[in-house]
């Protein structure tokens, strides 16, 4: 993972360092990583406070399907960390809507929401997430 400044922005690049072995988690966590420079982009173009928050919407509830299908995967194949993974991603679920909420009320800018999700695709793709790689490689998962 790098982040370029671009424009004073920090946007989320792609790179193979980032995967966890795993073409399902791979092509979400791609995909959430362009939300996420969605999200930069409109800040940075001076969107609507209506159109950030559409944006972010749509990062938020991708996240969360990216959340159940990962769960679900890790539940079909017996993953003894599921438990812990998963309160996890409730606990980012709940920050991050926390964040848009207080956006919403004009408590806090949108920013803060987007910063959280770009240490969230450091920290815990190539920390937590690369954990259940090995566990699911091993059991046909690719």
């Amino acid at each position: 993972m790098s982040l370029n400044s671009d424009k004073r922005v920090d946007r989320v690049v792609w790179d193979g360092g980032l995967s966890v072995g795993i073409l399902m988690a791979d092509q979400d966590h791609q995909r959430i990583m362009d939300l996420i420079n969605r999200v930069l982009d409109g800040m940075l173009g001076g969107q609507s406070e209506v159109g950030l928050s559409g944006l972010l919407d749509d990062l938020i509830g991708f996240a969360r399907e990216h959340f159940r299908r990962e769960e679900e995967l890790m539940r079909t194949h017996d993953y003894p960390e599921l438990q812990s993974h998963r309160e996890m991603h409730r606990f980012l679920e709940k920050k991050v809507s926390g964040y848009k909420t207080a956006f919403l009320a004009g408590e806090a800018e949108v920013g803060l929401a987007a910063e959280l999700m770009k240490d969230w695709i450091v920290l815990h793709i190539q920390g937590v997430d690369k954990r259940y790689t090995r566990y699911l490689n091993a059991r046909g998962v690719v």
